[in-house]
């Protein structure tokens, strides 16, 4: 069963559930008044919901979409949808520019943490991305993609914590709360570096080469350094020393910290990767 009117088609959908409690998701960034607030609300006994033939004070008429019994449903499986359809909606408000690469492998490290598959962490994020109207849709599935590499590598990433210093702090908790997602998704150790990072105690060329694990790196038997680079449908092999893996990591590296890296650091950290490219088999 699926009901509306006319400026808001389709906006309530019936199930039939068991347990199930009336529950709203509030935008805590707006008053109470505000008709926007209320994101979705799970509706059950104790509430009402006007139906057709009814009229809404705008003067429109309520009507049927679909009228063939309320689906049944899980209420468990029932709240964890609800919930992640609030957070999405929250998010997608809120996508800041400037904050999205980052934000991204934050986000997703957090929910892969939260035992989240990838497909549920791609459509999750792509489906607030997209909202948005974020022009830079393929960087934000290859980070979802480079952030399940390199927990699968148990190799450090961000997660809940430093997604909270990215977005604004009600906006954060409300997703983390929603989404029943850790706190402590990131070690004191990473926590330490994060905070280092933003008074800018790393070096560049060590952020560079921390940002460079997106790529494989290897050697030909030529012993010329390559990293293997995933782009959005194909991966490329390019030559450290060539202009397009130093644009690539240039890139990523402004993406993230919205600076320039240096030619210095670019260089420093070039000499790190290539090391790293000779011990790797070709």
């Amino acid at each position: 069963m699926i009901s509306g009117r006319e400026s808001a088609p389709c906006s309530h959908l019936w199930f039939k559930v068991d347990g199930a409690k009336t529950r709203k998701f509030i935008d805590p960034t707006l008053r109470g008044d505000d008709r926007r607030a209320a994101i979705v609300e799970i509706r059950s006994t104790g509430s009402h919901t006007l139906v057709a033939p009814s009229l809404h004070p705008c003067g429109e008429l309520y009507v049927w979409h679909e009228f063939t019994g309320p689906a049944p449903a899980e209420v468990k499986r029932l709240r964890v949808a609800v919930a992640r359809l609030a957070a999405c909606a929250l998010l997608a408000r809120h996508w800041q520019a400037g904050k999205r690469h980052e934000a991204t492998l934050a986000l997703a490290g957090a929910l892969f943490r939260a035992g989240w598959n990838f497909e549920e962490v791609e459509r999750f994020i792509m489906a607030a991305a997209e909202v948005a109207g974020d022009a830079e849709i393929a960087d934000r599935r290859q980070a979802i993609r480079d952030t399940q590499e390199r927990l699968g590598r148990r190799e450090k990433a961000t997660g809940f914590r430093r997604f909270r210093e990215l977005v604004p702090e009600p906006i954060a908790d409300c997703i983390g709360k929603w989404l029943d997602l850790r706190s402590e998704s990131l070690t004191e150790t990473e926590a330490k570096q994060s905070e280092d990072r933003q008074k800018g105690k790393v070096s560049k060329a060590t952020l560079l080469v921390e940002l460079a694990a997106a790529a494989q790196l290897f050697h030909t038997p030529q012993q010329e350094a390559v990293a293997r680079i995933r782009l959005s449908d194909h991966s490329e092999n390019w030559p450290l020393r060539s202009k397009s893996f130093r644009n690539w990591l240039a890139c990523r590296f402004y993406e993230a910290y919205r600076s320039a890296p240096g030619a210095q650091a670019m260089q420093d950290a070039l000499l790190v990767l290539e090391a790293k490219a000779q011990i790797r088999r070709p």
